[in-house]
């Protein structure tokens, strides 16, 4: 009986253990998801300021539709390898993580993965609101 214990005793130590580590892997991947989520509503609302401010800094009531790019030089030039004062820079970089499409209005219609990319989180949706 008294060798029993101390194996007992490990077992319970190992299934502690093993507990404590399947917790800490549903943590991380839950802050994961989040952080996507942040992330691509966070890209989605800054591309649609940039067409906004594109379209009012060249007095544009239309663009070039998009059936979706993650290339902000076409088929609008909202990043420029050299800005200038009057050709300015609307968004960081010239690839964004996903792929946006929008209407000849500049209204972003629908987020899409980009080859290669992430897949677009449940939670990161096109606002309804004009």
């Amino acid at each position: 009986m008294t060798r029993r214990l101390p194996k007992l005793r490990t077992v319970l130590i190992f299934d502690a253990i093993l507990v404590l580590v399947i917790l800490v892997v549903v943590a991380m991947t839950s802050l994961r998801t989040a952080h996507q989520e942040r992330a691509c509503e966070r890209e989605y609302q800054i591309v649609q300021a940039a067409l906004e401010a594109y379209m009012a800094d060249n007095n544009l009531m239309n663009v070039p539709a998009s059936r979706g790019t993650y290339d902000m030089t076409a088929p609008v030039l909202l990043y420029r390898d050299s800005p200038t004062a009057t050709n300015p820079n609307y968004v960081r970089d010239s690839q964004t993580q996903w792929s946006y499409a929008w209407n000849s209005t500049g209204r972003i219609t629908s987020i899409i993965a980009k080859p290669r990319g992430p897949g677009v989180p449940s939670d990161c949706v096109v606002s309804s609101v004009p």
